[in-house]
């Protein structure tokens, strides 16, 4: 388990991101995290939904974790366990930077209204 502070979109308050990362483990001086998901998908539309949604959550598990330990996250993957498939997602600082913004944003307009 983990928590992790963001900054909101305008800089006045901190969002707080709590997690528990299924595995996270050190190849090559980088961290690769897994998050394994039991999922029951009825169609391939209910598991593209589910990729995307859980690729922003694993993002914002790698900005986290790479916060928190000040090491860089090399690689990450959803492991859907019914089906049979591994999503490997994207790690890049832009993509993580990407997903933090995000998650800040959405805080911001919360906390408006």
């Amino acid at each position: 388990p983990f928590v992790s502070a963001l900054d909101t979109a305008d800089g006045r308050d901190l969002v707080l991101l709590r997690g528990t990362i299924d595995c996270v483990f050190e190849s090559d001086g980088r961290l690769v995290i897994v998050d394994y998901k039991t999922d029951r998908c009825r169609s391939d539309a209910d598991f593209a939904a589910r990729v995307e949604t859980y690729t922003r959550q694993i993002q914002l598990y790698s900005h986290a974790i790479s916060t928190i330990l000040n090491r860089p996250v090399g690689q990450a993957a959803l492991v859907f366990v019914r089906h049979r498939q591994i999503v490997v997602v994207n790690t890049s600082d832009a993509a993580l930077a990407a997903a933090a913004r995000h998650a800040s944003d959405i805080a911001s307009v919360t906390n408006a209204g």
